[in-house]
């Protein structure tokens, strides 16, 4: 057998120009001040004939179509021997990014506009001078990643990696139920209506580190239960969270020590602790809401106001810093478990999921109260809370549209075994339910989920989250429901088992 070749790189992203940024129901410009600088980091592995290539990005997400514009540069550069199908894409979910898509922005105001009243139009912010979208964005991006993938590919060098389990307490649920058994993404809960928090936290943090022949550390990959999001209504750049670690890495191991951010199954997690923090404004107001009425700053380890920027830059600083901590209390139990000599085996494959459908009916009550909404805006100027409150209903209009044209939704996914490690990836904000029962079963002794990869689909949520509803439940959330979270949970571990049998 061959030996294990690794190899690291990275590039800053953030484009030179103007752009929107990407992750919220409203347009925002940042005046080019960047907090902290986007990254793509490429991990490169190589053994017996296999490849395996990471490339992740500070990014909301990369689309398929950015993820397609990806493997197109590195087709056209012909870099020898590298597999470009072996190239995979993740993003940690940063809402202070550009957007990189065929579209200008991840806000579809055109879809939205073919449902308005005559004189009804969005107060949408002024382009800036020299702005760009997202096809500009996404080709500037896919470039430097390329860039990041190449010199990967060709510092690649024998070395080790070893692994470990970590704990970290920055994952919350961050879905709330009533009594009534209805919930609300991000709902107070200083109410006498609330009756619990949806579902699990998360803490388990998976680690692998990689080591040259001489045994020195050269990278961490590092699966986080937690989007980047702490600073997700910035008008500023940023990287969040990771961009912190990144300073504290480069502080403490020096800038030669690489950090690969993957996110776990994390879709109805967050850095807000809903029981130990003050309910943030929610946009898409829900018939049923409840309305917090104490007004009382609960005292928590993690500030995350989005209106007090300090409060914010301390929060992600303090998330840094144990990240950082645990991966130097981890580095023993890796260096214990280090290997060169270890099976590399990567399958890529198809998701060819259920549709999330919505029957007539409910599409006929989705259109009467949208109408009932839009009889009030003729020749309104659209804010961004009008913008949320037809945001579910035109999406039960769009997608009884959409269900007549297609019937599956069709990705690519991977599947990497690395010894006993197994990595799987997929293009949902998928639930922890389905991500915990992967892991339960798997056959991997470590198994490391990479969500938001190789395409974007939105939210994939459980069962029990469509029936209490609200964001990340509603069909305009997200492309699948339950029945295709199970099948990828059956279709992930299938393949996972192939992994070891080849």
């Amino acid at each position: 057998m061959s030996e294990l070749k690794i190899g690291w790189a990275k590039r800053n992203i953030t484009p030179p120009w103007s752009f929107s940024l990407c992750g919220q129901l409203y347009r925002r410009y940042p005046k080019q001040e960047v907090d902290t600088p986007l990254f793509a980091t490429a991990l490169v592995l190589e053994k017996d004939g296999e490849q395996a290539v990471f490339v992740s990005h500070d990014l909301t997400m990369t689309s398929s179509d950015y993820y397609a514009a990806l493997h197109e540069e590195l087709e056209k550069r012909k870099i020898p021997g590298l597999d470009v199908k072996k190239v995979m894409t993740n993003a940690t979910h940063t809402h202070s990014a550009p957007f990189c898509a065929a579209d200008y922005d991840d806000i579809d105001y055109d879809a939205y506009g073919a449902f308005l009243p005559k004189g009804a139009r969005f107060d949408i912010p002024e382009i800036p001078e020299g702005a760009k979208g997202g096809p500009d964005n996404m080709a500037y991006v896919a470039r430097q990643a390329a860039d990041a993938v190449e010199e990967a590919w060709k510092k690649r060098e024998p070395g080790y990696f070893g692994n470990a389990l970590g704990r970290l307490p920055i994952a919350y649920n961050r879905r709330v139920i009533y009594k009534d058994g209805h919930g609300l993404m991000y709902g107070p809960t200083d109410v006498e209506e609330f009756d619990h928090i949806e579902g699990d936290t998360e803490t388990g943090f998976e680690l692998v580190y990689t080591f040259d022949k001489e045994k020195k550390l050269t990278g961490i990959l590092a699966n986080t239960p937690c989007p980047s999001q702490v600073m997700e209504h910035s008008e500023f750049i940023s990287a969040d969270y990771w961009g912190r670690v990144r300073e504290l890495m480069a502080e403490e191991y020096g800038e030669d020590v690489f950090v690969l951010p993957l996110l776990a199954a994390a879709g109805d997690l967050g850095t807000r602790d809903m029981v130990r923090v003050e309910a943030v404004h929610n946009y898409i107001e829900d018939p049923t809401a409840v309305k917090s009425n104490s007004g009382v700053k609960r005292l928590t380890d993690v500030y995350t106001y989005a209106d007090d920027r300090k409060a914010a830059v301390k929060a992600t600083k303090r998330i840094a810093r144990r990240i950082v901590n645990e991966f130097r209390f981890c580095e023993e139990e890796a260096r214990e478990r280090m290997q060169e000599d270890a099976v590399l085996r990567h399958s890529v494959k198809e998701h060819h999921l259920p549709l999330r459908r919505i029957s007539l009916f409910k599409a006929m009550k989705s259109g009467i109260r949208f109408l009932k909404i839009r009889n009030g805006w003729k020749n309104k100027l659209l804010t961004t809370e009008d913008v949320a409150q037809i945001y579910p209903y035109a999406g039960d209009l769009m997608r009884f549209l959409d269900q007549r044209k297609r019937k599956t939704v069709d990705d690519v996914y991977h599947v990497v075994r690395l010894g006993d490690i197994a990595f799987a990836t997929n293009p949902y904000e998928l639930f922890h339910d389905f991500g915990a029962r992967i892991k339960a079963r798997s056959r991997a002794p470590q198994t490391i989920l990479i969500q938001l990869s190789c395409g974007w689909r939105g939210y994939l949520p459980t069962e029990r989250t469509v029936k209490s509803g609200h964001y990340s439940a509603y069909i305009a959330c997200g492309h699948a429901g339950p029945k295709g979270g199970d099948m990828l949970v059956e279709e992930t571990l299938k393949t996972i088992e192939e992994c070891y049998k080849a």
